[in-house]
């Protein structure tokens, strides 16, 4: 399981996927055991394993990172999402998001950066 920067043994026998909220994945995505994909991601490809980390607020498409759309138009479509289900989203949920956006930057940026190459 992937916490703060690194894998670590879960010790546990069996263990699924861990995917954060406002995360959308594409039909036909294979996810193995473990994979941790962060909050606001957005994954689209088919037929390939997704790699056993996606950072938080990253586009995976066909095998690279992408920056993708940004925070406020992460939380306008949690917004649209939630109504539909009569939910609204409060301001200390904004403030959480925003607060992973920031934390989440420097792995974000950093395998951005390295699927460029």
């Amino acid at each position: 399981v992937y916490v703060k920067g690194e894998f670590k043994d879960s010790e546990a026998t069996k263990v699924g996927s861990f995917i954060g909220d406002h995360t959308k994945l594409g039909i036909g995505c294979l996810l193995n055991t473990g994979t941790v994909i962060g909050v606001g991601s957005n994954i689209v490809t088919a037929g390939k394993v997704l790699p056993k980390f996606i950072p938080s607020f990253t586009w995976y498409l066909n095998g690279k990172f992408y920056k993708g759309y940004g925070l406020k138009q992460i939380i306008e479509t949690a917004r649209v999402v939630m109504s539909r289900r009569k939910v609204t989203m409060s301001s200390e949920e904004v403030k959480v998001l925003e607060k992973a956006f920031k934390i989440s930057k420097k792995e974000r940026e950093k395998l951005i950066e390295k699927s460029k190459r």
